[in-house]
């Protein structure tokens, strides 16, 4: 709980890598903690750690938090995994249509280059 208290004090003042290492260690203590897991959510984020801090707020609510902020960045999460997902797509049909287009462009100078070489031996 001392880890905990110092952890969030830490936070209020702004010093996030410091209540980052003593709510770490809170967790550790009291791993059943849905407020302690959220406060290090709260800190991660603030700290730039956003995949982290889905991670750990996950936690918090699969122990009970309710919290808008982890709900979001859930949310946030699967939006980004989908925007990737539809990107990744859309970059292979695009691939594919560059490839389409070579290799047509190609069978048309084998057949030209076949043409003129029917040509030459006639």
């Amino acid at each position: 709980m001392v880890r905990h208290q110092l952890g969030y004090g830490l936070m209020r003042l702004g010093r996030w890598r410091e209540a980052a290492v003593e709510l770490r260690k809170a967790v550790e203590v009291n791993p059943e903690s849905a407020v302690v897991w959220q406060q290090l959510g709260d800190v991660l984020l603030e700290l730039g750690e956003r995949n982290e801090a889905v991670e750990v707020y996950q936690k918090a609510i699969d122990l009970g938090f309710d919290g808008v902020d982890g709900h979001y960045l859930l949310a946030k999460r699967e939006e980004d995994r989908h925007k990737a997902e539809q990107t990744a797509t859309d970059s292979l049909h695009k691939e594919n249509e560059l490839l389409l287009l070579q290799l047509t462009q190609a069978q048309e100078m084998l057949e030209e280059y076949y043409l003129k070489y029917q040509e030459l031996n006639n």
